[in-house]
């Protein structure tokens, strides 16, 4: 996340490999917990598989995505939010 806009790094990188693998275990655990009778071995683990996968991909791009059109500072695409209030 301490690329510039519309640069990646390798930090940027690991961060969306770190969120795809975060986001397997979740899914994981997910499928899991909601097999009937909450046992694990209940599991169609080839279907669960697929879409743990299919979700993975999906946020480690959008993950690359975000850093590629954000600043270092977090801007996206360069545009500061105006912050003033209407005090």
């Amino acid at each position: 996340m301490k690329s510039g806009l519309f640069t990646l790094d390798w930090g940027s990188i690991a961060d969306a490999v770190g969120m795809a693998v975060f986001t397997a275990l979740l899914a994981s655990a997910f499928a899991a917990v909601t097999a009937p009778g909450f046992d694990v071995f209940a599991v169609h683990w080839v279907a669960a598989g697929k879409s743990i996968v299919n979700l993975s991909i999906i946020v480690g791009v959008s993950t690359l995505a975000k850093d590629f059109l954000s600043t270092n500072t977090g801007s996206f695409l360069g545009i500061t939010p105006d912050n003033k209030t209407n005090a």
